[in-house]
C-alpha cells in the first residue's frame, strides 16, 4: 500500500474515532425535556441535535485541513526533486505532473472544507 494511502486511511479511522468519541458524549445523546434560555424555553433535544452537527463539523472542517496540508506538503516535496533532477528526465516530469495533480486535488479539498464549514443544520429534518 502507498505511503499516501496509508496515511490517508490512517487520518480517515482518527476522524472515526474522533465522531465516534462526540457520540458518546451527552453532545449526542438528547433528552427530551426542555429548559429555560434567557426567558425562552428551548427543546435539549433540538439543542443537543444542533451541538452534535456543529461538533461533527468541526471534527471535518480540521480533518480536511490536515489533509489538504498534508497533501500540499507532499506535492511540494515531489515538485522540488522533480526540479533537482535527482531521477532520469521522463521520472522527473511523472513527478512534477503528480505534484500538480496533488495541488489541483487540494484545491478541491478546500472548496469542500469552506463548503463544510458554511454548513448549517437544515430547520426540518424528515
Amino acid at each position: 500500500m502507498p505511503p499516501i494511502v496509508k496515511y490517508l486511511k490512517a487520518l480517515s479511522d482518527n476522524f472515526q474515532l474522533s465522531a465516534n468519541r462526540w457520540r458518546g458524549t451527552d453532545c449526542c445523546q438528547g433528552s427530551v425535556s426542555s429548559s429555560r434560555v434567557k426567558g425562552g424555553t428551548i427543546n435539549s433535544a433540538l439543542y443537543s441535535e444542533q451541538s452534535c452537527f456543529e461538533a461533527d463539523r468541526d471534527a471535518l472542517v480540521r480533518e480536511l485541513k490536515v489533509i489538504e496540508s498534508s497533501l500540499e506538503e507532499g506535492a511540494t516535496e515531489m515538485t522540488m526533486v522533480a526540479a533537482e533532477n535527482v531521477f532520469e528526465r521522463q521520472v522527473s516530469k511523472i513527478l512534477d505532473a503528480e505534484a500538480r495533480a496533488l495541488i489541483r486535488m487540494v484545491r478541491g479539498l478546500k472548496d469542500l472544507r469552506i463548503a463544510v464549514a458554511r454548513a448549517r443544520l437544515p430547520k426540518s429534518r424528515k
